[in-house]
């Protein structure tokens, strides 16, 4: 027999108009009333912040700081000036809304400033982090991104309609990154029984919907599915971890300015599959090829229709990425065995190098 634990946390409240739930969740958890809010900069959110204000303020609950100060690829001194800024508000409660940049800030900024109940929002569908402790965060001085294990959110608030505002390229993106979670997920060492089933089914949520959801924004039935897909495979890789795709998109970005996260893994989805397929069980291999070739499929007619340029990448980039990227606490679950010279060639088969 085999042994496996399986984390269930945090709460998750998931569907359109789960929103409007906001106050009284958080009154089911405390009676605190101060909130620290954190959100993406931008006047795009704002109706989205409105909204949740005017909630707030109905069910008594009030906010007593705000922080928008976090970047794509965000850095440390960010969250120190999160921190900072809302520690003399004695806020109890620390709600995060935005993309995965905001959320991942938003854990170190909540674990700094001691708040009792932390609740994730998130506008997009793919980073999963509203689901986990983990925070990707870029070192200031050497750009290198760290992977850091810091507050874990009590509450995860995924109502579609936060989603709808997406542009296309994010939403294509966001959603190969929930697609990568869940098939680095099912290839993970640490995977088990629970974890498949729930990236498998996430997997196919994302395939069925996204070409749909990127076309059409406002096609609620495709941005329902996009999120609940992400969500089942955070929740895959809250618990199996992920492998070399991750250890990789996790480090390149903060060497290659205006290079996202999910645009990394979405080029890398194929070539890692290949890269292990003498690891992972023939059964698993058969089912993950066709997923993640359908995704090159799907990534190549939206590039082609949007004009996406080709990730270049220097000899210089290269050689300060590899040696990171082969030993990322991601790299550890990876099925094939992880080192500078199986990084190195992942990268040369994906990307054009100059």
């Amino acid at each position: 027999m085999w042994n496996y634990e399986h984390l269930v946390k945090p709460k998750i409240v998931f569907g359109p108009k789960s929103l409007d739930k906001l106050a009284a969740l958080i009154r089911h958890e405390t009676l605190k009333k101060k909130i620290a809010l954190i959100s993406d900069p931008g006047k795009w959110i704002e109706p989205l912040l409105l909204r949740i204000e005017k909630n707030l303020n109905e069910g008594g609950l009030v906010v007593s700081g705000k922080y928008t100060g976090i970047s794509p690829n965000p850095m440390k001194s960010e969250c120190d000036k999160g921190i900072q800024s809302l520690k003399d508000c004695s806020s109890e409660i620390c709600i995060a809304v935005g993309g995965g940049s905001t959320l991942d800030a938003s854990k170190l900024i909540a674990q700094g400033i001691g708040c009792e109940v932390f609740i994730t929002i998130p506008t997009t569908a793919g980073t999963g982090s509203e689901l986990n402790e983990w925070a990707v965060i870029t070192d200031d001085e050497t750009h290198i991104k760290m992977s850091i294990q810091c507050k874990a959110p009590n509450i995860s608030l995924l109502d579609p309609r936060t989603t709808v505002t997406v542009p296309p390229l994010i939403t294509l993106f966001t959603g190969m990154d929930a697609l990568s979670h869940g098939i680095e997920s099912l290839m993970s060492t640490s995977a088990t029984t629970i974890s498949d089933i729930l990236a498998y089914k996430g997997c196919r949520r994302i395939i069925g919907y996204l070409e749909n959801a990127v076309k059409d924004g406002n096609d609620m039935e495709a941005r329902s599915f996009i999120l609940e897909g992400s969500m089942l495979t955070g929740m895959a890789m809250a618990n199996a971890s992920n492998g070399i795709l991750h250890a990789l998109a996790n480090i390149l970005p903060g060497f290659c300015y205006g290079l996202s996260h999910g645009e990394v893994c979405a080029n890398l989805l194929v070539n890692t599959v290949d890269y292990n397929k003498e690891a992972i069980a023939f059964d698993k291999y058969i089912e993950l090829f066709p997923m993640a070739e359908k995704a090159g499929m799907i990534l190549n007619k939206i590039q082609e229709l949007y004009s996406i340029r080709e990730i270049v990448l220097t000899e210089e980039i290269v050689s300060k990425v590899v040696p990171v990227s082969a030993v990322n606490v991601n790299a550890k679950t990876n099925p094939e065995k992880v080192d500078e010279e199986g990084v190195e060639n992942l990268l040369r088969k994906t990307f054009k190098i100059k």
